[in-house]
C-alpha cells in the first residue's frame, strides 16, 4: 500500500504542470520558453509568383535553421487582400500561423466597401519588415527624355499630354504620380490597366510615355537596355544592379518618396512571449548574410524594422497614402463613384 501511495504521488507531481497549463507546450510558453514543434504557416494574401510570395518563400529556405521546423507558404489571394488577412486572424494565435504584409495592403482594408470580420488595422501587428524595393520612374530607351527635368519641362509646356499607367484610382501608381505632379507643378494623364504587368507591356509597345514601377518589376527591362530609369523615389541612390547611377528624387528638391516594402505580421492576440520569439528570430535571419543575399536577388534592399516599430510603419504608410488621396482629390473621386 505504501508503494502504491508513493507511486501515485510521483505520477501526480509529474502530471501537475501539464494539466495545470493544458499541455507541456503551453507550460513552456507560459514560462517564456516557447519553441515551435510543428510546421509554421505564412499566409500570403497574394497569388503565387508575385513579389510578396517570392519574399515570403525566402524565409521558407531557412525555416529549419532558425525555427527547427519548416516554414510553409499558404497563398490566400482575393478580396483585395482581405481573404488572406482574414485567414490569418481566423487561425488560433498560438504561434503556428503568421502572415505576409506589403506596403499597400492596409490601404485596401481602409477602402473596403464590405463589412469586415475583423478590425485589421488594430488586430494585426508587425513582426519584421525585411526589405524595400525602391519605386522608379522609367521611359523607353528611344524616349527623348533622359532625366526628370526633361519630363517636367515638357509637361509644363504641354499640360496633360504625357501619359502614365495606373492599376486603378487607388493604385499606388496613381497616388504617387499625383503627388509628383502636385510637387512639380505639372499635369499628366493616367491610363488604366488591369495590372502592373499590363502597364509594362504597354510601355514596351510605346502606348504610354512614362512607367511608374519598382526595381523588381521593371529591373530586367532596365538592365536589358529597353527602359531608361530617370529617378528612384528614395532619399538616396540605391546600389541595386542597373540602378546605381540613377538619381534620387530628393536630388531635385522634390520630397516624394516611396518604396514597395515587404514584411511579416501576426495577430495582436499572439502571446507576448511567442511574439518576442518571432521578433528575435526574424532579426537573426535578416542579419544572416545568406538570407540577405537571397532577398537581394529579388531586387530588395534589406532594411530590417522590427516589432512595434514595424507596426507603426504599417500605420504610417497607410496614413500617408490616405492623406495623399485626400490632397489630390482621388479619395473624393472614389467616394463619388460609390454613391
Amino acid at each position: 500500500m505504501r508503494k502504491l501511495i508513493v507511486s501515485l504521488i510521483l505520477i501526480a507531481l509529474v502530471a501537475a504542470p501539464i494539466f495545470a497549463n493544458g499541455s507541456g507546450e503551453s507550460s513552456s510558453a507560459d514560462n517564456g520558453e516557447w519553441r515551435p514543434s510543428k510546421p509554421i504557416t505564412i499566409v500570403v494574401p497574394f497569388s503565387a509568383g508575385g513579389s510578396s510570395d517570392m519574399f515570403a518563400r525566402v524565409f521558407t529556405q531557412f525555416g529549419e535553421k532558425y525555427f527547427g521546423v519548416p516554414l510553409v507558404v499558404e497563398n490566400k489571394a482575393g478580396g483585395n487582400n482581405i481573404l488572406g488577412l482574414t485567414a490569418l486572424l481566423d487561425a488560433r494565435p498560438d504561434g503556428y500561423t503568421i502572415g505576409s504584409m506589403s506596403s499597400g495592403v492596409m490601404l485596401n482594408v481602409v477602402l473596403s466597401t464590405t463589412k469586415l470580420k475583423y478590425d485589421f488595422e488594430n488586430e494585426v501587428i508587425g513582426i519584421a519588415k525585411g526589405g524595400d524595393a525602391p519605386r522608379i520612374l522609367a521611359v523607353r530607351n528611344d524616349s527623348p527624355f533622359n532625366s526628370l527635368e526633361d519630363i517636367i519641362n515638357f509637361a509644363k509646356e504641354n499640360p496633360g499630354e504625357l501619359t502614365y499607367g495606373i492599376t486603378g484610382l487607388a493604385g499606388n501608381e496613381n497616388i504617387m504620380m499625383s503627388r509628383l505632379s502636385r510637387a512639380a507643378g505639372i499635369e499628366m494623364r493616367s491610363v488604366a490597366f488591369g495590372s502592373g504587368g499590363e502597364a509594362v507591356t504597354a510601355m514596351l509597345g510605346g502606348n504610354i510615355d512614362i512607367l511608374y514601377s519598382n526595381v523588381i518589376d521593371a529591373g530586367e527591362y532596365v538592365r536589358a537596355g529597353e527602359f531608361k530609369c530617370v529617378i528612384v523615389f528614395s532619399d538616396e541612390r540605391c546600389d541595386i544592379e542597373g540602378f546605381e547611377n540613377v538619381p534620387a528624387i530628393t536630388e531635385f528638391g522634390i520630397d516624394v518618396t516611396d518604396s514597395l516594402w515587404q514584411g511579416i505580421i501576426c495577430s495582436a492576440e499572439m502571446p507576448d512571449n511567442i511574439y518576442q520569439y518571432y521578433c528575435e528570430k526574424f532579426t537573426e535571419m535578416l542579419n544572416d548574410p545568406e538570407v540577405q543575399a537571397e532577398i537581394e536577388k529579388l531586387g530588395f534592399v534589406v532594411t530590417p524594422v522590427i516589432g512595434d516599430d514595424f507596426t507603426q510603419l504599417i500605420k504610417d504608410t497607410t496614413d500617408k497614402y490616405v492623406s495623399s488621396m485626400h490632397e489630390s482629390g482621388i479619395w473624393d473621386e472614389i467616394m463619388s463613384q460609390r454613391n
